[in-house]
């Protein structure tokens, strides 16, 4: 993803709205995506900051890890309880990822490396680094899961003047949400719908997610499409 992705299209129809991230739209004293989608994810806990110890591995740039990377940092299986702790688990994530970089040959800012990572899966534990554009247009760094982690490029982002409407009403940003269907949390999907997306997200086709806004129970769908130049929020009568 780079900003260029959510750039301004002149061509877009005139019943949605576009936004860039970091900048604060207000609409009847609601702010849209008043911060950016990084900002937003750390809040809700898509992302955890893991910014000091990085710095203490040698990274200059801010850094992250994922909620599921995380979670299996944190899930120490109890033969290994007594000798593992989060802390030197987090620590071996990103000391490896320091080792990777200056080991990588490349310059590509998407890189994959394996570690010993003590979980209940078999085998190496996959990481994913990637380094990427953050709140201020600045380097940051986000580590994952390269299995289990979704990162979806969103193109465009636009919201038609049904779910706009609605989200002024409700008084809370989407912000959120487009955090959530980011990183693979599509909503309000049963489970046949939910593989749908995975497969979807996997063989680049067309997703959709499904929230409801807890205050006016409006419910509304985003759909990401299938060559991710575009991501739109709209009502299911918009559909």
């Amino acid at each position: 993803m780079t900003m260029s992705d959510f750039s301004r299209n002149p061509s877009r129809p005139t019943n949605e709205e576009s936004f860039q991230p970091g900048v604060t739209i207000s609409e009847d004293g609601v702010s849209l995506f008043d911060t950016d989608f990084r900002a937003q994810a750390l809040r809700d806990g898509v992302l955890i900051d893991v910014s000091e110890m990085a710095r203490q591995v040698g990274f200059v740039f801010p850094t992250a890890v994922t909620a599921n990377l995380w979670n299996d940092i944190q899930k120490i299986p109890e033969e290994f309880a007594e000798f593992e702790t989060p802390e030197g688990r987090l620590w071996d994530v990103l000391y490896m990822a320091w080792i990777a970089i200056r080991q990588s040959k490349t310059d590509s800012a998407e890189l994959r490396y394996h570690l010993a990572l003590h979980t209940n899966d078999k085998g190496p534990y996959p990481v994913k680094l990637v380094c990427e554009h953050g709140d201020d247009g600045m380097p940051v760094i986000t580590l994952s899961n390269q299995e289990k982690d979704v990162d979806l490029t969103l193109g465009e982002i636009v919201l038609t003047d049904g779910v706009l409407d609605a989200f002024v009403e409700a008084r809370v940003s989407p912000g959120s949400y487009l955090a959530r269907h980011q990183r693979g949390d599509w909503g309000e999907l049963d489970e046949h719908d939910v593989a749908v997306n995975n497969r979807a997200y996997r063989e680049g086709t067309r997703i959709l997610s499904v929230y409801t806004l807890p205050s006016t129970q409006v419910r509304f769908y985003i759909i990401t499409e299938w060559d991710r130049s575009r991501t739109t929020f709209l009502l299911p009568s918009e559909y």
